[in-house]
């Protein structure tokens, strides 16, 4: 399993994940194995919650579809 697929994974099983991920960006894809470059955190930081958890239920919705 590939580093992203890792976050991905966490993702879509912790609800909860995207609000830690967009409140410590550098934290959560430590943790992950990332090594967080300051545009990903930028990127990270301009999100909101609850848009990252509707992009990861489309995908889940994708995968169980397949």
């Amino acid at each position: 399993m590939s580093q992203f697929d890792a976050l991905l994974n966490k993702l879509t099983s912790d609800p909860g994940f995207a609000a830690t991920l967009v409140a410590d960006p550098e934290g959560a894809l430590s943790a992950h194995g990332i090594e967080p470059t300051d545009e990903m955190v930028s990127a990270i930081r301009g999100l909101e919650p609850a848009s990252i958890e509707k992009l990861v239920g489309a995908f889940g919705k994708s995968a169980a579809g397949s």
